[in-house]
């Protein structure tokens, strides 16, 4: 979750032309930014990590590096309000960072081929290091995207223009993550390892090269007031219950997520036995075509009964999660394909709720400072519980346990430290959030289960059919300007 700073400046809007040339531009530099972030997440990612000499530990640090530097988005969102320029502050931080990934991705190369430059011990060290370095860089990016975005996008078409972005970065993913998988399940070698993850991060430098040509609307800047101090400011929301309440359910689910996300690649590649055409299939693939063909109608569902029982059902069923991951053996992996699939859906439906409960839970609380408490929340505890995870994974490696006729690894400790932050989230905290203008949870539950499946099938014909947005923006300033 990225901080959205509370900017004291205003903006002009730009000229349709150039607005509508601008949106295109960050449509399809999405399609590159979700295959980077795809190949970085995959089974690719793991065979290459563990061909470097990366164990579970490291494993779990590496996932954890992101979100660990969440808490700089706070510092970002403090210098993009005292600069005002989100276009310069993402360019030169997203370059940097991204182009980092290239040098992890081509260390083991150039190590091969040139060891008195970069000897063998060193590999897994620079690897490291540009992956975290990479994360303190991205965090200075989230701000100045949403803040830009903000200020250029038409809030009247922002909907339509975040469902096609969302369209395009699938479509890149999708291809991007099939191809990769299948040359690394015909050449597995660290360096066609290596290539491919070049390639990806080739693709996340482009990401932000588009933006190169994206306008920025010119700043209005607003009578200067002095801003509070950032410890308080932080503190302010950790005074309210139901912040805290809403705190701890984030702080959860992000540990939930962190113990089993960076694990559940290397166990279908080590345990189950699938290739990487496989697990990308499962892995990516399902949960991405959860999330596409869900946004809309968890959107209607959110708008109907509120964020609250939303939140509460999402919990229950991603409780099941690793519950099938517990159960499935080599021979039943396949059911890990309906699973994942639900996954997608929950986490669209609870990450849509989670961002709309930050605005209206405590209005007395400025966006920005809610939304960068939340950021520290949730990316520490994803860090947390990465590293405790890749830890125990560790330390249990090479020990089977015999229960029930199933044979249990390290990796499924790793699914109980997963399943036990889920049930505490969805027995006892998720009932204790706070929402007065929300339906019942009964309620919505009845008549979301009444009405899914044409509803659910409405919105995935609107989200396939829907007319470019390009030719909606364009219609409207045709209008527009045979009216004036």
């Amino acid at each position: 979750m990225s901080v959205s700073p509370s900017s004291t400046r205003s903006s002009r809007r730009l000229p349709s032309h150039d607005t509508r040339v601008s949106m295109m531009r960050v449509i399809i530099a999405w399609a590159f930014g979700a295959a980077f972030f795809n190949i970085i997440m995959g089974p690719v990612y793991v065979a290459f990590a563990r061909k470097i000499g990366a164990n579970d530990f490291i494993l779990g640090v590496l996932g954890a590096a992101l979100p660990a530097m969440s808490f700089l988005q706070v510092v970002a969102a403090r210098v993009l309000e005292r600069t005002g320029q989100p276009k310069r502050q993402m360019l030169v931080a997203g370059l940097i960072g991204r182009s980092l990934w290239v040098v992890a991705a081509l260390t083991p190369l150039v190590s091969q081929r040139f060891p008195e430059v970069i000897p063998r011990d060193w590999v897994l060290n620079i690897v490291i290091a540009s992956v975290v370095l990479s994360g303190v860089f991205q965090a200075f990016t989230g701000p100045a995207f949403f803040t830009w975005i903000g200020e250029l996008v038409p809030s009247r078409v922002r909907p339509a223009f975040l469902a096609r972005r969302m369209q395009m970065g699938t479509l890149g993913a999708l291809s991007v993550i099939l191809l990769a998988s299948y040359f690394a399940d015909n050449y597995p070698t660290l360096a066609v390892y290596s290539i491919i993850l070049t390639i990806g991060a080739v693709a996340g430098v482009l990401d932000i090269a588009f933006f190169f040509g994206v306008k920025q609307p010119p700043n209005v800047p607003a009578p200067q007031s002095e801003m509070p101090p950032l410890i308080p400011s932080l503190l302010e929301p950790l005074r309210d219950h139901a912040v805290r309440n809403f705190l701890f359910f984030v702080s959860l689910l992000g540990m939930a997520y962190g113990t089993m996300g960076p694990f559940i690649a290397v166990h279908s590649l080590e345990f189950l036995g699938l290739s990487k055409m496989q697990t990308s299939l499962l892995t990516n693939v399902a949960p991405l075509i959860g999330i596409t063909l869900t946004s809309r109608f968890w959107g209607e569902q959110i708008r109907r009964y509120g964020n609250r029982p939303i939140m509460r059902i999402s919990s229950m069923c991603l409780l099941f999660v690793p519950i099938l991951w517990l159960m499935t053996t080599p021979a039943t992996w396949y059911l890990l394909a309906p699973t994942l699939f639900l996954s997608g859906m929950m986490f669209c439906s609870i990450e849509l709720a989670n961002q709309n409960l930050i605005t209206s839970l405590s209005p007395h609380i400025s966006r920005g400072t809610m939304t960068a408490v939340v950021s520290i929340f949730g990316g520490l505890s994803f860090a947390i519980g990465a590293v405790a995870a890749g830890q125990v994974s560790f330390a249990l490696e090479g020990k089977t346990l015999q229960l029930f006729g199933m044979t249990f690894v390290n990796h499924h400790a790793v699914f109980v430290m997963s399943m036990a932050a889920r049930a505490v989230n969805a027995f006892w905290v998720a009932p204790r959030l706070q929402e007065p203008t929300a339906t019942s949870t009964r309620e919505a539950m009845r008549e979301t289960w009444r009405d899914v499946m044409p509803t659910l099938t409405r919105h995935t014909t609107l989200f396939v059919t829907q007319p470019p947005l390009f030719s909606k923006v364009s219609r409207r300033a045709g209008r527009k300007k045979r009216k004036l």
